[in-house]
């Protein structure tokens, strides 16, 4: 006779219940160990945007390239042959386009370091570099229009509040716009950069 073989159910009996201490052994250490939480997370006050809202008027409206900070070290390349010479007055838009404005605008209180050319070419984009001066750390740059009627060229920095406690670094900033090649036809303008306490005119020759 063949001696009997010991029973196996005992043995995988053993078997099931090591493993189920092991399985819970490593549960336990996973749910105890300690872990590393991320800090909350900080909301960012948001920028308020006011929509341009216009009535109609005699002014026809472009929306103007705008670069900043722009590059002062181009100063030489927007120039050109012939320089142009801003000369200031007294700020504010026209009593017509300001009229215009369903909101007052809020704009740059003034503006110096205007480098511009005297003429241009309708066929190429015209550049403004300026820097505009703000009346406090609260204000951004939203956009740039060109407002245009017959042979008058008002050019409006638009900007918009800030939200929360944002704050701007400097209330200086230097900006480059750039009205579209082939929005001025050949002729003779007056351009006007519009701010709140001084504006800058000069005269444009556009071949």
């Amino acid at each position: 006779m063949k001696p009997k073989g010991r029973p196996l159910r005992p043995l995988l009996k053993w078997a099931a219940l090591s493993l189920a201490v092991l399985l819970l052994g490593a549960a336990l250490v996973l749910l105890l160990r300690p872990r590393h939480r991320l800090p909350p997370a900080t909301k960012t006050p948001p920028v308020t945007t006011a929509a341009l809202r216009l009535k109609p008027s005699t002014y026809t409206r472009t929306e103007v390239e705008v670069c900043r900070p722009a590059d002062p070290s181009r100063k030489n390349t927007l120039m050109g042959a012939q320089p142009a010479e801003p000369v200031p007055s007294r700020g504010g838009l026209p009593p017509e386009l300001a009229r215009a404005f369903v909101e007052p605008p809020l704009l740059a209180e003034r503006f110096t370091q205007i480098v511009a050319g005297a003429q241009t070419s309708a066929l190429l984009p015209y550049q403004v570099q300026f820097s505009a001066t703000l009346a406090d750390h609260k204000r951004l740059l939203s956009s740039a229009q060109l407002f245009q009627k017959d042979n008058e060229l008002i050019l409006v920095p638009l900007f918009e509040p800030l939200g929360g406690n944002l704050l701007i670094r400097w209330t200086d900033t230097t900006i480059l716009i750039a009205i579209p090649a082939g929005t001025l036809p050949p002729g003779a303008y007056t351009v006007t950069l519009v701010g709140a306490r001084a504006n800058s005119t000069w005269p444009l020759y556009v071949k």
